[in-house]
């Protein structure tokens, strides 16, 4: 997880504990099966459970997945494009 989406979770989680919203659960929902699905094909939804504990949160995560999505790495002659010694 990025910076940015580290600190829209932290966000979420803070404004859904001070204000009660009832869509910050959703939206870190969505936003899991979001990044999630980037590595996975997700065969069920994805549980969250967020649970105050002694000053920090426990964050449980729970998905079902088919299989794993292959990594997304450059070709080798792609290499060549950010060799700086060129």
């Amino acid at each position: 997880m990025d910076y940015q989406g580290f600190f829209r979770l932290k966000k979420t989680i803070e404004a859904d504990r001070k204000n009660g919203a009832e869509g910050g659960e959703s939206l870190l929902r969505s936003d899991l099966v979001r990044l999630l699905s980037e590595y996975f094909v997700l065969s069920s939804g994805v549980e969250v459970a967020v649970t105050p504990e002694r000053g920090y949160y426990v964050v449980t995560v729970r998905a079902r997945a088919e299989r794993i999505r292959p990594a997304h790495v450059l070709p080798e002659e792609g290499v060549a494009l950010f060799d700086r010694r060129r």
